[in-house]
Order: structure tokens, then sequence, then C-alpha cells
């Protein structure tokens, strides 16, 4: 029964039609695929530029924190108090400022400002300035003596008296970059 169906015709317009020989459709197909490669190469390129990028500002700020902290590691290791002399300085109203390197290097231009404080905390008052230390080599203490007059001396209470003073300083490390330990102890690099 099958061999007696007729073969249904197709209309006028579409055995008109023109659908092309096979190298046309294999080249269509091969840009399509082309193109689709393409846009998948974009992406992949974009992300891995990406992730590159992130890995490189990783690295850079990586870079910085280590620079930051190697060029604070001198400074990091200088300090300055408050203090009574030592017994080898003379007269018993001695008290001045203890400045300390501690570093494996010198520390050039030391400049120390005495501010008047009570209960550790700075008060109004005119700070004291001295000459400064040219050279502090590694490992030193240089003590800068503040002299007092008896009647100075014996205004400050004496439970005061090993606090009536803070120091601060600046200085120069090693590398040329000027520091500033302030009175609190905290330590900021001048720009």
């Amino acid at each position: 029964m099958l061999d007696r169906m007729p073969l249904p015709r197709l209309s006028a317009s579409s055995a008109k039609l023109d659908w092309g020989d096979v190298p046309t459709w294999v080249s269509a197909l091969v840009a399509v695929l082309t193109l689709v490669g393409l846009v998948l190469t974009v992406i992949y390129a974009h992300r891995i530029y990406r992730l590159e990028s992130e890995r490189d500002e990783r690295a850079a700020e990586e870079r910085r924190a280590r620079y930051e902290a190697e060029s604070r590691s001198q400074a990091e290791k200088i300090a300055a108090w408050f203090a009574p002399a030592s017994n080898d300085v003379p007269g018993e109203n001695s008290f001045g400022a203890f400045v300390r390197n501690a570093s494996d290097l010198p520390v050039f231009d030391i400049y120390p400002v005495f501010r008047p404080a009570s209960d550790g905390e700075p008060t109004d008052g005119g700070d004291w300035f001295f000459e400064n230390i040219a050279v502090l080599p590694p490992h030193e203490t240089k003590f800068i003596l503040l002299e007092l007059t008896e009647d100075e001396y014996e205004e400050v209470p004496h439970h005061l008296r090993n606090e009536m003073f803070l120091v601060e300083i600046t200085f120069r490390d090693a590398a040329g970059v000027r520091w500033i330990r302030s009175a609190d102890g905290s330590l900021i690099q001048e720009n």
C-alpha cells in the first residue's frame, strides 16, 4: 500500500527556493563556529587579564607594605624619655632626656623638645628646645641635661618630678628619611 501513495507535491514557490550547495553550508557553519570561538576567546582573555591585574595589584601592595616596614624598622628602634640623671651627673636637681638608638645603624640630626607635662599629659606652657645631636651611633644612649634652677625645681611636686616633661624628638635615619617620635611615643614619618 505504501508503494501506491503519491508523494506530496511541493508548491511552486518552494520548488524554486535555492538551498545552496554543501560547500556554502560548510563555509557558513565554519564562520559561525569561528565567531563563537572568537567570543569565547575574548571572554577568556578578559578573565585572565582581570586575574593577572588583581595579582599584580596584590603584589604591588605587598611590595609597598614590605618597603614601609623596612623603612620604619630603624626608626622604630629610636626612643626618648624624660628621667632623672644617672648618678654620674652632679646635683640632685638633675633631670633630662635619654635618647636611645637601639638600631644597628647611626641616626642623625636629632632635635629634642621638652614639653611640660602633668600626670603624663602635655600641659600648656612653652616647649624647651635644645641643641641637636649630630650623630647618635648604633646601640648608644645619650643623656641631655635639663638644668633647672632651685626655684623651678621646688615648684614641681615631688611625686611629679619624674613626669614634669615629655620628650619629643625629630631625627633622620640612615636612609635619610626624617621621623618624629612624638611625646606620646608614636612614630610619624615627615613628608
